[in-house]
């Protein structure tokens, strides 16, 4: 359970913030979520975490206040303390129509507006599998092809691009004849896209093409092998 509810706490903080667009101090909403069930298991209560869909209709809402937090509160302590059951006098429809404004939402948005936030493939790819075989598989095959696409496409990319360098810093006479002399022997390179294991040879293979070390004549042959080509 404890597992559980740890998995589940950060998918929820993380969806969170990827509804609202702002940053979050996941660590300190963790925390908030680690102590509130430890009080409510000292007191004899169940564990949980954030109820995802009740944030995001508060968010949407544009009621996003402790107001709200200070209501549920309220509320929830009144059902307990009151004999009745207060949920029998709540309207079916206003809690069905609920529900189905947040389930509409969410499926509109990470079902078909996805696409807008990741590559087409990705997209296509995960709508189709989790329409077809089901939602946890569609999920990691998604995932699978996601992580494929991304090694493809930054193998792709070079890595490395020797540029000629400049300065645009004013010099002395001695410094700027000494930097046209040494000019040659300076090699500038710009690094983009992302270090991983496919990449690391291409960008090794350019610096060795870009950088030349004279080699010394009374270098032996293993001294010689380290000198780049």
């Amino acid at each position: 359970m404890v597992f559980i509810v740890a998995i589940s706490s950060s998918l929820d903080v993380v969806a969170i913030e990827i509804d609202m667009g702002s940053k979050l101090d996941i660590n300190h909403e963790l925390k908030t979520v680690g102590w509130s069930n430890v009080v409510s298991g000292l007191l004899g209560g169940y564990t949980g975490s954030y109820i995802f869909g009740q944030t995001i209709f508060t968010c949407r809402s544009k009621t996003n206040s402790r107001v709200v937090g200070v209501c549920v509160i309220l509320a929830e302590l009144a059902i307990v303390a009151v004999p009745v059951s207060v949920m029998s006098y709540v309207p079916r429809f206003f809690l069905a129509a609920t529900l189905f404004f947040v389930a509409l939402d969410l499926m509109l948005e990470w079902l078909v507006l996805a696409h807008r936030k990741m590559c087409a493939r990705e997209w296509a790819v995960s709508f189709l599998a989790i329409n077809l075989v089901s939602l946890d598989v569609g999920m990691l095959i998604g995932v699978g092809v996601a992580v494929v696409n991304f090694m493809l496409s930054n193998v792709q990319v070079r890595g490395v691009n020797p540029r000629v360098g400049s300065s645009f810093e004013l010099q002395t006479l001695t410094k700027n004849a000494v930097l046209t002399r040494t000019r040659g022997a300076i090699a500038h390179f710009e690094f983009r896209g992302y270090l991983f294991f496919g990449s690391v040879v291409q960008i090794l293979e350019g610096v060795q093409k870009g950088v030349y070390v004279r080699k010394s004549a009374n270098a032996t042959a293993d001294e010689r092998q380290s000198f780049l080509p």
